[in-house]
């Protein structure tokens, strides 16, 4: 395994899951301009945890590609991106739903589409032009069939974790 792939491949991340597009349009919809207790508090322990959770969930696809003989040797990466591109867009749907009770299917659209799409190039094969013009800006693989045995329950689990900790993380932050 090259480090610098791996790396390349981390920083590729953030421009593959979207995010950004969707919590700005959750900004700049934003009216409340009340003063909200706790603000540092809340903001730094729930990154925090969601970073942690993340990043545990990616690695721990990783590792257990690479421990996985039927996985191909070049997609352990893969693996790790499309679980950390799982959770995170769960943890975006759980703030996505949680504070804009009126926009929450417009919201859940969105992340659904985000993984919808970003699944769709990892696992569609094809020589349309534009279909590889995103695969190749977005350095995504296609990856084999073995490797979904292990990218869904393992995203799924780190996004359950993630959901289940953030619950308790307010709870505390509430009775605080």
């Amino acid at each position: 395994m090259k480090q610098s792939s791996l790396w390349q491949g981390i920083s590729s991340y953030h421009i593959i899951s979207g995010q950004g597009s969707g919590l700005l349009g959750i900004a700049l919809k934003n009216n409340n301009v009340n003063p909200y207790k706790n603000f540092m508090l809340d903001l730094l322990t729930y990154v925090g945890i969601a970073a942690a959770v993340i990043a545990v969930s990616g690695y721990l696809g990783f590792y257990l590609a690479q421990a996985n003989p039927l996985i191909p040797h070049v997609e352990p990466e893969t693996v790790m991106i499309a679980v950390m591109t799982m959770v995170t867009i769960a943890n975006f749907l759980t703030v996505a739903i949680r504070k804009n009770e009126k926009d929450r299917w417009q919201y859940l659209f969105y992340g659904l589409l985000l993984l919808g799409g970003y699944f769709l190039l990892l696992c569609l094969p094809g020589n349309h032009m534009f279909q590889k013009t995103l695969e190749f800006f977005y350095e995504i693989p296609h990856l084999q069939a073995q490797s979904w045995g292990l990218i869904l329950p393992v995203g799924l689990g780190g996004s359950l974790l993630l959901v289940l900790v953030e619950k308790l993380r307010g709870r505390l932050l509430a009775a605080a």
